[in-house]
């Protein structure tokens, strides 16, 4: 079995080992090592990157008997083979950063709202923790991210560590351990102490910044979106010149900003409801004036610029209802895409569905709908007269 190096020494970035065998992953070949300081993706945390032999390390993996896999780019070295292996700095760091981030946070959930870990996910570019309580709020979040900045301040070492069995029953672990065997436990400085494989960080000043960005409800539980080390302080500066930018915008200081979003979505709504009324209005008198073209024949086509679908099925509702042997087509021209509408009325057996397909396959559109209602969008670019055709002519 490989020997994991990065247990004794997280900040391990170069290393000698032999090639020991080759195996496969996934479908692809991989090189076995004798030892390695390469940590593969497990328990949420990402895999490192960086080279082995001269060669890019793309992935690395862990199978179910624990044996990992290096998946290089290129010819795989031969057995017996002894080579270099360099991991990539940057990401090992930040991946320390985020997996301590993530142990003291869970601690602090815990602590402050009662909110037990049930599991976590340390992404590329997102990092979440999902805790069991239906209910946590936003302020019991930052409460929590609080306390964990607060101890990050305070310097804490951070040991891991193998315990024999009679110590290891005495500690008073977060959550249960995953494995039976050569449990390793994580601990932060009387803080939180946890059962963990991974790499972390060797004092809680090292994580540097722990940020929460958002809470949110996930499967019965609540999820909690946050990040830390220097991805922290990027998205914090970033929602920085974010609010600064909205506080320009609208002229005041960005404690005000939240006040004035509200203000701006009030009277938005009053606008929208403003906008319906008059819609309303008029809609009630274009109906009259559609059915006055509609004629004898029952069959009406007339374009109406700037008319939403909402709008074209509003329209169309009321001149069948006063018309019941009627079947309208109507269109609107909204943001480039031409909106079309078929209804019929209840003494009429026209299939509207059908005429919409028709009409669509003709002119690159799309829609469909019901034998008494349907909807489509066609391209602008076609000519409205050969649609008005093609549409007189399903329609006779």
């Amino acid at each position: 079995m490989t020997e994991r190096l990065y247990y004794a020494d997280s900040l391990l970035l170069d290393f000698d080992a032999q090639v020991v065998g080759h195996g496969e992953w996934d479908g692809h070949h991989s090189v076995i090592l004798n030892r390695t300081a390469f940590y593969p993706e497990s328990g949420g945390q990402l895999g490192d990157r960086g080279s082995l032999g001269g060669l890019e390390i793309l992935d690395v993996q862990a199978d179910a008997n624990g044996q990992i896999h290096h998946l290089v780019a290129g010819e795989l070295p031969e057995v017996g083979t002894q080579l270099s292996g360099e991991i990539e700095a940057t990401r090992r760091r930040q991946h320390m950063a985020l997996h301590t981030g993530q142990h003291m946070l869970s601690r602090a959930l815990l602590d402050v709202a009662n909110a037990p870990t049930v599991s976590s996910r340390l992404g590329e570019h997102n990092c979440t923790v999902d805790v069991s309580v239906e209910e946590l709020s936003e302020e019991k979040a930052w409460e929590a991210c609080s306390l964990v900045n607060e101890v990050i301040s305070e310097d804490r070492a951070i040991r891991a560590y193998v315990p024999d069995p009679a110590v290891l029953a005495s500690l008073p672990l977060r959550r249960d351990p995953k494995v039976e065997n050569e449990i390793r436990v994580v601990d932060v400085d009387g803080f939180d102490m946890s059962p963990c494989g991974g790499t972390h960080c060797l004092s809680t000043a090292q994580v540097g910044l722990v940020y929460v960005r958002s809470v949110e409800r996930n499967k019965g539980g609540a999820r909690v979106n946050f990040s830390a080390g220097q991805r922290a302080r990027l998205e914090t500066s970033l929602d920085g010149h974010r609010l600064k930018a909205l506080s320009d915008r609208f002229s005041c200081g960005p404690e005000g900003v939240k006040d004035a979003i509200e203000n701006m979505q009030s009277a938005l709504k009053e606008a929208n409801a403003r906008a319906n009324q008059m819609q309303k209005l008029y809609a009630a008198s274009y109906v009259e004036r559609l059915l006055q073209t509609c004629g004898e024949t029952a069959r009406l086509v007339a374009s109406i610029p700037g008319a939403d679908p909402a709008l074209l099925k509003q329209l169309s509702q009321q001149v069948v209802a006063k018309r019941s042997d009627a079947v309208v087509l109507l269109a609107g021209v909204v943001d480039g895409n031409r909106n079309v509408l078929i209804a019929r009325g209840e003494n009429s057996d026209f299939d509207c569905g059908r005429i919409m397909k028709i009409l669509g396959e003709q002119n690159n559109g799309r829609g469909g709908g019901r034998p008494e209602l349907a909807q489509g969008r066609i391209p602008t670019g076609g000519s409205w007269d050969d649609l008005v055709q093609a549409a007189l002519e399903a329609l006779a």
